[in-house]
């Protein structure tokens, strides 16, 4: 009888270890799907107060950080803006998934040397205003095409379609050392500052009616001619060497870019 009794509550025991571990199991699920579709309702309720006139960030700061180093993310930054919004900056991180980024009110996201390379998870970032790609993995703009990024950096980056940024009010492009073919489209963007060093634009005539236009480049990639024409353009500057001291410098040939 006494062993009966002892295999039975044996059998039981594995039964209440399948059933905790069961609910364990759905209980990690749940805060894994939690972690990669929103945010914790501790760090919801101190985005919601930011945006109260006598709210502290200090409150909204270390909500953030706690969230953050929870999910092991690296970050180099975190400001703040009018309106409640957040600067928030991941360079050199180990971030993947921006998911875990998806609804914060970011107005700047630095990205730069991170291994992201999906940026889906952004295009309800309806509030960004600044991006950072610079050394990423991003290959494709499409899924932001529609944000309002006034200044974005895809330089050191596989990024070879530049569409999509047409359809923002970009006023600052950094794109240095990138394989992009096709520049045409620069010309229907309100940019005033354009930085296209190592890079090779095959006609230059995209630049040919921009007005003010700041531009960062590396001469020697082009034709002493080529530069000549460059100058005759409505540029405001050239490797910071302002219009009015164009005669005064030998552009072409200065070594200190």
């Amino acid at each position: 009888m006494i062993k009966i009794f002892k295999l039975f509550f044996f059998f039981f025991c594995l039964f209440l270890a399948f059933i905790s571990g069961k609910h364990f199991r759905n209980d990690n699920d749940m805060v894994q799907k939690s972690n990669e579709n929103e945010l914790p309702q501790y760090l919801i309720d101190e985005i919601n107060y930011a945006h109260h006139p006598n709210s502290v960030h200090k409150y909204l700061t270390e909500a953030i950080v706690k969230y953050l180093i929870k999910n092991n993310i690296y970050f180099t930054g975190i400001s703040f803006h009018e309106g409640g919004l957040i600067g928030l900056g991941l360079s050199e991180s180990s971030i993947t998934n921006l998911h875990l980024v998806n609804g914060l009110p970011l107005y700047d996201l630095g990205l730069e040397q991170t291994p992201v390379i999906n940026l889906e998870p952004l295009q309800g970032s309806i509030t960004l205003r600044s991006l950072g790609l610079r050394g990423s993995l991003v290959v494709d703009l499409e899924p932001i095409d529609h944000l309002p990024i006034k200044d974005i950096d895809i330089s050191n980056t596989a990024i070879t379609n530049i569409l999509p940024l047409q359809n923002m009010p970009l006023e600052i492009l950094m794109m240095d050392n990138v394989k992009i073919q096709d520049f045409s489209i620069i010309t229907n963007i309100p940019l005033r500052v354009l930085s296209f060093k190592n890079v090779t634009i095959t006609n230059l005539n995209v630049l040919a009616n921009m007005q003010d236009l700041e531009i960062h480049l590396t001469p020697q990639l082009y034709t002493e001619e080529e530069f000549e024409k460059l100058k005759t353009y409505p540029l405001k500057s050239i490797n910071d060497i302002p219009r009015e001291l164009w005669d005064v410098y030998d552009l072409y040939r200065r070594k200190t870019w």
